[in-house]
């Protein structure tokens, strides 16, 4: 080869190292930028890398012939720097993928918090009874598969233990009275007792034995105060239909909010899964 094309071709390889240098200060930089906590920095590696690039660039005479020696240690020296930018761009590299990761990481965390804290407010929501559309839109909008009963009332809310609570007093004493016109009593005391308790709307308020509806009903209480609801269900399954259907009301807003609950807890497993 001429010595002319042999330093032509030295002049190419080292502009094309120059190059690769720049890319990869130009990334070193970014990483480090990027990168709250660096694993290493390398960008001192690298510049001395340019500068040792540019030393070798200046001595390559232009013009004038290059000795078979000269070229072969300018090669040499292009080799080398070459093998020693490789390795600082593979440390780049592993910078940034670091970032990468971690940055990822950070985004799934706060992510999960974020949706925790949703069905924590969802939660809390069903507790007092209050709208829980806008935290439930945050689990929609990641993805999370939402319960149609959760869906169904989110605007409005579920009763609320309390409520049930409140509510199951009214609804018992006229389930009794219902079953007392019912069933008055085969004898001329059962008759006027089952009267006097039907007009007074008097009812047991302390748990009692038997399967008569007023200790159906007695049980039935102690289980809504305690906030046992499947309890205070099962009991009123027991009552005579006549019974039931005046209860149909409240067993409906009680189940609502059963189902409602166990939604919740899919929701939580849900997340728990991802």
């Amino acid at each position: 080869m001429p010595k002319e094309d042999a330093s032509n071709a030295l002049m190419g390889e080292v502009e094309q190292l120059r190059g690769i240098a720049n890319t990869a200060l130009e990334t070193a930089e970014a990483a480090q930028a990027a990168t709250p906590a660096p694993q290493a920095d390398v960008t001192p590696q690298l510049e001395a890398l340019a500068a040792r690039i540019t030393a070798l660039e200046n001595s390559v005479p232009e013009g004038e012939t290059v000795a078979p020696a000269a070229v072969q240690a300018l090669r040499a020296d292009i080799a080398t720097l070459r093998s020693g930018l490789d390795e600082q761009m593979a440390a780049t590299q592993e910078i940034v993928d670091a970032a990468e990761v971690a940055r990822a990481n950070a985004a799934a965390e706060a992510q999960a918090v974020l949706l925790q804290a949703a069905v924590s407010n969802v939660e809390a929501a069903m507790q007092s009874g209050l709208p829980f559309a806008e935290p439930l839109a945050t689990l929609a909008d990641a993805g999370i598969a939402i319960p149609q009963i959760l869906t169904d009332h989110a605007e409005n809310g579920v009763p609320t233990i309390t409520a049930l609570t409140e509510s199951f007093d009214v609804a018992a004493r006229a389930a009794l009275n219902q079953s007392l016109r019912e069933n008055m009593g085969s004898t001329w005391s059962e008759r006027a007792g089952s009267f006097l308790r039907s007009q007074t709307g008097a009812r047991s308020l302390t748990p009692q034995q038997g399967d008569d509806p007023d200790a159906v009903l007695s049980r039935a209480n102690a289980a809504v105060a305690a906030g046992d609801l499947q309890t205070a269900l099962t009991e009123i399954e027991t009552l005579p239909p006549a019974a039931q259907d005046v209860l149909a009301e409240w067993v409906s807003q009680a189940k609502l909010r059963q189902d409602a609950q166990t939604a919740t807890a899919e929701l939580m497993a849900a997340l728990s899964e991802r």
